[in-house]
Formats: structure tokens, sequence, C-alpha cells
């Protein structure tokens, strides 16, 4: 018969430790760098909002119905309708920029700009250009936009023969132009009455990687304090022969 005893240490050993350092330099080498990297390098963009007022001075057949005589005329030039837009641009958040070209459209086809468009810049140090032509509308350069200046506020005054308000568009890198409504929705999906500068997925990255971290903690803890066990196994051989020594001996 075989006379053998064969022991069994479940200590984790190499494989333990590799599997711990595997799952740190996983969570902290490389999906922390990877988040740390990513809110170190994100641009913040700049935000504009703007609000359209529009304003109609006719002389149709109703108001003519009334005051016969009415006419409204530019120069020379008996016209139907005058349209008035005044537009109001705002920095509201994101890094300064020198210049910002803004293109205003219109959707009339056939748009007429009655004289040149009135601008308001917020302060002697801002400046502010309407007069270059675009097909169906004028593109303004706004200099400087600055949202944490307290001088913020643009204004344009255009008036025309569309009924219908403008479109503003901009095609500046990292520069997002909101209406008012929009940005009043972009606050309510925030975190209470507190602006968030980063988006909503911005925060769910963050989370996962804080519950990653935790986990990783939580699971180094658990090994480093669970206790070795060792194991004998004995073979029937020897087990039999202990029990033949001990038959008979009684117990004090």
């Amino acid at each position: 018969m075989s006379k053998t005893t064969e022991k069994t240490r479940k200590s984790g050993g190499m494989s333990r430790a590799a599997l711990i350092v595997s799952v740190v330099a996983l969570a902290c080498g490389g999906l922390g760098g990877a988040v740390f990297t990513y809110f170190m390098n994100r641009q913040t963009p700049t935000i504009l909002t703007y609000s359209i007022t529009s304003t109609s001075i006719g002389a149709d057949v109703t108001v003519k119905s009334v005051i016969p005589n009415l006419k409204i005329s530019v120069g020379d030039e008996e016209i139907g309708a005058v349209h008035i837009h005044v537009i109001e641009l705002t920095a509201q958040s994101g890094p300064y920029v020198d210049q910002l070209p803004i293109a205003i459209v219109f959707p009339h086809v056939s748009l007429r700009v009655f004289g040149d468009a009135q601008v308001v810049a917020p302060s002697p140090e801002h400046k502010i250009n309407c007069k270059e032509q675009i097909e169906n509308g004028r593109r303004c350069v706004l200099a400087p936009v600055d949202a944490k200046n307290g001088a913020n506020k643009y204004r344009i005054v255009i008036a025309t023969n569309s009924a219908d308000g403008p479109t503003l568009v901009s095609a500046v890198q990292n520069v997002k132009l909101l209406s008012s409504q929009e940005f009043i929705e972009r606050d309510r999906r925030s975190l209470g009455p507190f602006v968030l500068p980063f988006k909503s997925t911005d925060v769910l990255l963050g989370v996962a990687s804080v519950l990653i971290l935790f986990g990783t903690v939580v699971l180094l803890g658990s090994y480093v304090k669970r206790p070795q066990v060792e194991i004998v196994a004995i073979s029937e051989e020897m087990a039999k022969k202990a029990a033949d020594q001990f038959k008979g001996r009684s117990v004090l």
C-alpha cells in the first residue's frame, strides 16, 4: 500500500498577486489615466444665448381703411411694411474669444434691408460690425466675447421686408449659439439651481470610474485579510493505522 501525504496550500501565491496587480493597473493606470486625461484636455465651449424680438409697421388694406392717407416710404419709394428685428446676444460661459463672426440669415428669398443695421456693444472697449452683406442677411463680427466680464451683451437692430425672424449661424470651433429658451431648458436638466460646466456624459463617466476604483479597493482588501488555509490530505491506509494505535486506550 502506498504511504503518502499530500499537502495542498491555498495561499493564492503568484496567481493572486498577479490578479491584484492586473486589476489595480487596469483601474488606476488604464481607465483612471484615461479619465484624468479626458477631464484635463476636454474643451469647454463658449456659449452665447440670443433672443429675437420682431415688430412690424405696415400700411396694409386694413390699416389704410382706418387711416386712408397713411403711407410708409423709404426716400421716394412707398413700401407696404417694415419689419424690425432686435437681436440680443449674451455671453454666458466658456473661454474668451477674441473675434466671433456670426451670420444673420433670413428665410426671405428676396431680402431687402432698409438702411444700416444699428449695433450696440457692451462697452467702448468692445466692437461690433454688421456692414458685410451676405446672401439673405448680414455678417456681424463681435470682438471680444468674454463671459467672465460683466459687459457681455451685444445688440443688433435690423429693418427688413421679411416678417419672419432670422437664424443665427456661427462656424467658429468650440462656440455654441443657444436661444434663450434652449439655455433655460439646459439649466433645468442640470443638478438643481447649479449650472454644470460639463455634460451629463461627463458625470456618468466620473461616477463609473469612482465605482470601479472603489470595487478594486474592496477586492484588494478582501484578499489581504483572507487567512491562508492549509488542507492536508491523508491516505486511507494512514488513517486506518492511526485508528489502530489509539484503539483500546482510555482517555483520562
